[in-house]
């Protein structure tokens, strides 16, 4: 009977194993909150000096706001917003799944953003500021504040002048109507992007709360690592 309960334990600890190749979810601290006004870390209220894990969801309430520093990348979502850090060689990926995100990347940083199955990047290695909005399904509006930005989609690929606001519909029709209050005619028409320039729209996300604040408030010491 020993014998028995004791091949039943080994058998039953092989199965509370994870499967080869399947890491636990989360990883290590990737960030630390500067401010917080609405804010969630994995249902948690966040206040300044909270660590951001690998993988941790972060939400704001509509009224929301959240900055997080991660090594030199300076970060903010905007109201209503929902995220996530992974790391990246030498720099970092950051999954933006509703709401909008302003960040200020370092030359020296490896940096993509995943918004809608589109990614944005820098173009160069140089000092890059930048906004991302999902609008809604299928519709993005990015914002290259300061510095090239790379955007590709699928087989799409464009580059997003420094200054410049792209409002991009994913899988468009080849009949897409240029939308209210754009500056100028559509850049691209096909039958998966349709790109539009918004005259003097670069930037105006990063004034309305302001990401040199957003990111420089309220810093404090580290939160201890999670038990």
């Amino acid at each position: 009977m020993y014998a028995l309960r004791s091949i039943l334990a080994i058998g039953v600890s092989f199965l509370l194993l994870p499967a080869p190749g399947v890491s636990s979810p989360g990883g290590g601290p990737i960030g630390i909150v500067t401010r917080a006004q609405g804010a969630y870390l994995k249902e948690v209220a966040a206040f300044a000096g909270l660590s951001v894990y690998e993988g941790e969801g972060m939400r704001t309430e509509s009224d929301g706001k959240l900055g997080l520093r991660a090594g030199a990348a300076m970060i903010a979502l905007d109201g209503g917003s929902s995220a996530s850090l992974q790391g990246l060689n030498q720099g970092i990926h950051l999954d933006l799944t509703a709401g909008a995100a302003f960040a200020t990347f370092p030359e020296d940083m490896n940096v993509e953003v995943h918004a809608l199955d589109a990614m944005i990047w820098p173009q160069k290695k140089q000092l890059t500021q930048a906004s991302v909005r999902i609008l809604g399904p299928g519709v993005l509006q990015i914002s290259a504040v300061r510095g090239d930005l790379a955007f590709s989609y699928r087989e799409e690929f464009r580059v997003i002048p420094e200054g410049a606001t792209y409002r991009i519909y994913l899988d468009a029709p080849s009949d897409a109507q240029r939308p209210a209050g754009a500056g100028a005619p559509a850049m691209a028409h096909s039958t998966k992007v349709a790109i539009y320039i918004l005259a003097g729209a670069a930037g105006s996300g990063l004034a309305a709360w302001g990401i040199h604040s957003a990111v420089t408030s309220g810093q404090g010491p580290e939160s201890p690592a999670k038990p």
